[in-house]
């Protein structure tokens, strides 16, 4: 396990020199080797050097591809820190996400060069990563590496407020990196199918993780193509398996017996904390009795800071595990009281995992003090040390001054037979404050009245649904997690 490397770019070498002719990465269209992969990305950083110093940034706009991958590590090679634009940004994000960075270079894909070009940012460089001179001819043994402790900047989604830019140190994806090899158990012969977007922390840490055990992972521009995933699963003998609950609902839902012949070879699974119903928990526990199943709890800033393996003990499949190793976890109530048992409040962590500071954001500071991070995520843990979520801060409902969380009307209203979804959110009432507002994805025999009864057999008066929409979908961003800012939008214009 590589845990004295103090760059991430480390990984690479290590394994190259380790496994040269192994294959590291396959995308959709091609495969490339180790060694390939370093001498590459060495070339980058050669052409880099001629254009950054060390400590300033480049961003970087592009789908899933091989590419991506050499020019992420070519410019930490470089000494540079890595912007990550996600590619289905909009024009006003990316323009507001560079302006906020100040780029020396924009590096895309030649998909989005389009996109890129109607940002009008003076100053900027845009360079197009194939074409250009970036994998001019070098003698890559000459080339020095240079460090500097900030590795990239990757902007929140902004659901509860202006999207901040995340610091993340090498120091920070290193300790990550090797959580993630010990709770999961990642070997040098596995080989993971990874349709998540490498513009988010989940599905780079994934990559990270793969680099570093000298494995292979397989990348896909996106997750839309389920059958042709599962069919590389297939046809490489996967041994892992890496999506978010709706990708999972969704294979399940049309292509389970693909999925069955697919994880003939599978020894992990892993999704993250977004809401995964029971029954869908348990069918895949079900399809892969011999596969490890794991969930995990964490924030861009705070990445993998709990893990859950849901075939150690079905009674906590509704929790997200414990903390990780070296990572600390408390909860703050109203009263400063911290880690009462069962007492829902703030979920707060601090470890080497979490980020030191946002990049030139002084909005951001109040978040992080003496090394503790406030998630904004309501939480408890219960007697076995198990945390549970509840929640964001900002989603809590003010009916007549009591407080209600959406998720435990939710887990409620997923009890039900013939429930698909469900998504609770508070909106104004002239007599209560606010109410909550049920939007319910279910099956079409199922009627508002059978809903409200079960409510009112659990739930106090108070905390019961004042109105039940039925949806054909909820709105979801990538990572699974409900828009609630949507739904909000929808209530209002009905």
């Amino acid at each position: 396990m590589p845990t004295s490397v103090r760059a991430i770019y480390e990984f690479l070498e290590i394994s190259a020199e380790k496994y040269p002719d192994k294959i590291a990465l396959k995308d959709e269209t091609n495969s490339i080797s180790y060694n390939k992969l370093l001498k590459n990305s060495k070339c980058v950083s050669k052409s880099l050097q001629k254009i950054i110093s060390s400590g300033q940034v480049v961003s970087l706009l592009s789908e899933n591809s091989i590419d991506f991958v050499i020019i992420y590590f070519g410019i930490l090679m470089a000494g540079g820190i890595v912007h990550i634009i996600p590619p289905n940004s909009s024009d006003i994000q990316i323009l507001s996400q560079i302006q906020k960075v100040n780029p020396v270079i924009i590096l895309c894909s030649e998909t989005m060069k389009n996109k890129i070009t109607r940002i009008k940012h003076e100053h900027i460089l845009i360079s197009n990563m194939i074409t250009d001179s970036l994998y001019s001819k070098v003698n890559h043994e000459l080339i020095e590496d240079q460090f500097n402790e900030v590795s990239s900047i990757i902007f929140t989604s902004g659901t509860t407020g202006s999207p901040k830019g995340v610091k993340i140190k090498h120091k920070n994806i290193i300790f990550v990196v090797n959580n993630i090899i010990k709770i999961i158990g990642i070997k040098t012969d596995d080989v993971e199918i990874n349709p998540l977007q490498l513009s988010h922390s989940f599905g780079l840490g994934c990559l990270h993780t793969i680099i570093a055990q000298g494995a292979t992972a397989i990348i896909f521009r996106n997750s839309i193509n389920l059958k042709a995933i599962l069919d590389e699963a297939i046809s490489n003998r996967a041994t892992g398996f890496v999506g978010v609950p709706a990708t999972f609902q969704s294979i399940l839902d049309n292509y389970k017996g693909d999925f069955r012949k697919a994880g003939k070879n599978f020894r992990y699974l892993l999704t993250n904390s977004a809401p995964m119903p029971k029954e869908q928990i348990k069918e895949i526990l079900n399809l892969f009795p011999l596969t490890n199943f794991f969930t995990y709890y964490g924030l861009t800033e705070a990445s993998r800071s709990t893990f859950l393996l849901f075939n150690s003990d079905i009674t906590k499949i509704e929790s997200v595990g414990k903390p990780a190793y070296d990572v600390e976890i408390k909860i703050v109530t109203n009263d400063e009281n911290t880690n009462n048992e069962s007492k829902i409040g703030e979920v707060l962590i601090k470890g080497p995992n979490v980020i030191d500071e946002y990049w030139r954001d002084t909005g951001g500071k109040y978040k992080i003090k003496d090394g503790w991070i406030k998630t904004g995520d309501l939480g408890f843990f219960d007697n076995d040390g198990y945390l549970y979520l509840r929640g964001r801060k900002d989603d809590v409902i003010n009916v007549s001054g009591e407080k209600v969380s959406p998720v435990e009307i939710e887990l409620v209203i997923r009890q039900l037979d013939g429930i698909k979804d469900v998504g609770i959110i508070g909106m104004p009432d002239r007599v209560f404050g606010e109410i909550p507002v049920a939007y319910v994805v279910a099956k079409s025999t199922l009627k508002e009245n059978e809903i409200l009864y079960h409510c009112t057999k659990v739930l106090e008066r108070y905390k019961i649904p004042q109105k039940i929409i039925f949806i054909d979908v909820l709105p979801k961003n990538e990572f699974g997690k409900i828009e609630k800012s949507v739904l909000r939008e929808m209530y209002t214009k009905q």
